[in-house]
């Protein structure tokens, strides 16, 4: 209880800090956000020490401002909050800046300048609908960044927007300040085959350091209908570096959503490591054991009464390929998933 007022009263505070700066023309303020968290239990998992573990964690707060300058210009700046995840530490839900950028655009184009979306993320996210049940593929294994600060085009070569574009020239850390030379290029593409079909091509580069570069790529084949959603994705990264053979990560993902009623739906997922992720147990939340290839299914209910809310009673199981070099248990979660936006 203490953490979740600390919590309201941080954004409150914000919000008296915020509101007043973005509205000093008079103009409207709009404030958005999200609530999502669960109840969770570790049923079982290859590390025993989090094994049986238990409790309700607030996964992420967004707390979001728009503000138009005009028709052409607008700007937002977001906040996000949550809890760390990782089983062990113990911490109040602290603000960190997630988008803090300024916008120009026409019918055909968008320029934005800040901390931004990557082009990773908008499309795969929108078929997949259920990021309040867990991070898409990419975001989830940490192959690349959610957001970047940097420069980004957006736009579409007909007035139709079959074949949409979004570039983008940044720091490569992330929501973090520039801490070396190196900067990364990313790129989308995205084909609308028809009104429900829709197909994308992504790829970064990220120069890590003068010895280490980054290369992912992803395809994406998604269809969305008024009752019913799929999507598959596949996803190459290899890991460049002088001083260590090249590493390389092969992954697919596929999911789909049926909606049966207002407030009746059903999801699931399934995710498939063709290689270890050397960063595995430092995912929050889940983490994933780094020896060897593993598959994550994913199925839920969501009971969603009215349409900004959400129960969603679901399982998280992470399969693991064993061998007589790496053996471990598989990784069971039951949870309660309750999700909010205002």
């Amino acid at each position: 209880m203490k953490t979740i007022i600390n919590t309201i009263c941080k954004c409150f505070l914000v919000c008296n800090i915020i509101v007043p700066i973005f509205a000093q023309d008079n103009s409207v303020v709009k404030i958005s956000g999200a609530v999502f968290g669960d109840y969770y239990w570790v049923a079982e998992n290859h590390r025993d020490d989090i094994k049986g573990s238990n409790g309700l964690w607030i996964r992420r707060i967004h707390l979001i401002f728009d503000k138009e300058f005009g028709k052409a210009f607008s700007a937002r700046l977001r906040f996000d909050m949550a809890s760390p995840g990782d089983f062990s530490t113990k911490s109040t839900l602290n603000p960190i800046v997630k988008d803090a950028y300024v916008e120009w655009k026409n019918d055909y184009l968008q320029i934005i300048l800040g901390i931004s979306p990557t082009p990773a993320f908008s499309v795969v996210e929108k078929l997949w609908k259920y990021r309040n049940v867990e991070k898409c593929l990419e975001d989830l294994q940490k192959l690349t960044t959610t957001r970047e600060t940097g420069l980004a085009i957006k736009g579409k070569f007909d007035s139709e927007g079959i074949v949409e574009y979004h570039l983008m020239y940044a720091n490569g850390n992330g929501e973090n300040s520039e801490s070396d030379k190196g900067k990364m290029l990313l790129a989308a593409f995205d084909f609308s085959l028809s009104e429900s079909l829709v197909f994308e091509i992504y790829a970064n580069r990220n120069y890590l350091s003068v010895n280490t570069e980054w290369f992912t790529m992803h395809g994406f084949f998604g269809y969305e209908s008024e009752n019913f959603n799929l999507g598959f994705q596949y996803v190459y990264q290899v890991r460049q570096s002088e001083d260590t053979e090249n590493l390389n990560i092969n992954a697919v993902s596929g999911f789909g959503s049926v909606k049966f009623n207002d407030e009746i739906s059903i999801l699931g997922r399934f995710d498939r490591m063709f290689d270890p992720n050397p960063q595995g147990n430092s995912i929050n939340y889940l983490p994933f054991y780094e020896g060897t290839k593993s598959t994550l299914l994913i199925a839920g209910i969501d009971y969603h009464p009215t349409r900004n809310l959400s129960f969603i009673p679901n399982i998280e199981i992470v399969f693991y390929d064993n061998s007589s070099e790496n053996t471990a248990k598989s990784d069971i979660m039951p949870r309660l998933t309750f999700s909010y936006n205002f």
